[in-house]
């Protein structure tokens, strides 16, 4: 049932926490979480990344993506589905993920674009060498005329 049936659980008198770390582990204790849940929450790493790209595609849709946000981040800690720890660690998934996307398309782009001004060059001086550019510049004028 998750945290909302459990917090309604009040402790005994006799059994009143001291501390607030104790009633932090009491607390603690009432939640339910799904037992079968996976670190890191894929819950947290989805959202996260709909969030950010919400972010660069428009700022408006990204101010309206941070309350969906923060609504599915509460639910499933709220829901008992994952721990506090779960959605750090999917989110974390997510930034490191979007990261490394981003560095290896800007290195296949640097050698496309390095590979493509080595042929560019290659062939222009391959182009001066031959003798293909005073060539065409002599056929100019004939091919201008017709």
């Amino acid at each position: 049932m998750g945290v909302a049936t459990n917090l309604l659980q009040t402790n005994a008198p006799d059994q009143a926490p001291t501390s607030l770390f104790s009633k932090i582990v009491t607390d603690s204790a009432m939640i339910e979480s799904d037992p079968l849940a996976a670190i890191p929450s894929l819950h947290a790493a989805y959202i996260t990344l709909f969030c950010f790209f919400t972010m660069r595609l428009r700022i408006l849709y990204g101010l309206i993506s941070i309350p969906l946000t923060v609504g599915v981040l509460f639910s499933t800690v709220y829901l008992g589905q994952h721990y506090l720890i779960d959605l750090a660690a999917g989110a974390a998934v997510a930034v490191l993920a979007t990261y490394a996307s981003t560095q290896i398309t800007r290195r296949q782009a640097n050698l496309v674009r390095q590979d493509s001004c080595a042929t560019i060059g290659r062939f222009s001086q391959e182009k001066q060498s031959s003798g293909i550019g005073r060539q065409s510049q002599a056929l100019e004028p004939l091919l201008n005329s017709v």
